[in-house]
């Protein structure tokens, strides 16, 4: 009976909701994980880092807005680079003196 739960919360999981933020897809992995060790018969301690790194990115990333857009922002862009090439620096090379 929980394995056939662990399933139907597996496949409720991948179809709703449509839109998974970062944070809510590594918060969701880890709770199909758990549900999917918790059926075991025998469950070990070496089954802990399967479900820890989804565990610290649930907790360490930051939430992300509701108003804010997950595209990547490309307004930016333009003014990070330089304006031309004599305002790009580069390491010098060890063949010529200084």
């Amino acid at each position: 009976m929980l394995s056939v739960a662990a399933v139907v919360l597996a496949l409720l999981v991948a179809v709703f909701p449509r839109q998974k933020g970062p944070v809510q897809l590594a918060a969701l992995t880890a709770a199909v994980l758990v549900a999917v060790q918790l059926t075991l018969t025998h469950w070990f301690y070496l089954y802990v880092p399967w479900v820890l790194p989804f565990v610290l990115l649930w907790l360490l990333l930051p939430e992300q807005e509701s108003g804010q857009s997950s595209e990547t922002r490309t307004a930016s862009m333009p003014s990070a680079r330089p304006e031309s090439a004599s305002h790009s620096t580069s390491a010098p090379s060890m063949r010529t003196p200084p």
